[in-house]
């Protein structure tokens, strides 16, 4: 009888402890997502469709300042192409930004803005971007778009109604929703998302390495803090 119990005993401590050492690896898990995530990730508050969006100020190339303003009504829709020229995603989506200004740049004034304050020109030449990008944008302007991770697309009425906000790559129902948004057909390209690897620059694509990590399907862009 002694043995029984003794057992019983033993069964559910051992019970217990497995279930501790479970609920600790499930927290260690949410603290490394959270630090992966980091400062940079979208907030999902941010830019909802239907509101409306603060006056963006930044400089351009020249170090001269540069806003876009919304007390009065602009002559076209804009399209926000916000990016970083360490960003592999930002790299790879060119020929599908450069394919929706080809197509529809006649309707909308497209503006790009650099999160990284180096090398834009040379970036916008090598890959072919035709649309005027500024950058040093200010402390305002990010917190109140909720910037941080490239790609991102926003698209403003010409009242400066979010229309649309789409992070991440041209890819998937990103790509689906772009090309039924515009109307248009947008060039075909493989993302490949499990190409990259441990050469990965430590601060890029932190959610894309969560996709191998931890098997979650997330859209590939790069973060910033």
């Amino acid at each position: 009888m002694r043995m029984k119990s003794s057992w019983k005993s033993l069964s559910l401590v051992l019970s217990a402890t497995v279930a501790l050492s479970i609920a600790l690896n499930l927290l260690q898990a949410k603290r490394i997502l959270d630090l992966e995530e980091g400062p940079g990730a979208p907030p999902s508050s941010v830019l909802r469709t239907g509101s409306q969006a603060p006056d963006l100020h930044a400089k351009d190339l020249l170090g001269n300042d540069f806003v876009l303003s919304f007390h009065s009504k602009l002559p076209k829709p804009v399209v926000l192409y916000v990016f970083s020229q360490s960003c592999h995603w930002c790299q790879r989506n060119s020929p599908s930004i450069n394919s929706l200004v080809a197509q529809v740049g006649s309707k909308y004034r497209f503006i790009g803005l650099s999160l990284s304050d180096t090398g834009v020109g040379p970036f916008l030449k090598q890959h072919q971007h035709v649309f005027p990008a500024y950058q040093n944008l200010s402390t305002d302007t990010i917190s109140a778009y909720g910037l941080g991770a490239t790609p991102t697309t926003i698209v403003l009425s010409t009242n400066g109604t979010i229309l649309a906000n789409w992070p991440g790559a041209y890819s998937g129902v990103t790509k689906s929703q772009i090309e039924k948004f515009f109307g248009i057909h947008l060039r075909n390209w493989d993302l490949n998302l499990l190409s990259y690897g441990a050469a990965d620059p430590p601060h890029l694509c932190r959610r894309s390495r969560r996709v191998r990590r931890f098997g979650l399907l997330v859209l590939p862009h790069c973060s910033f803090g």
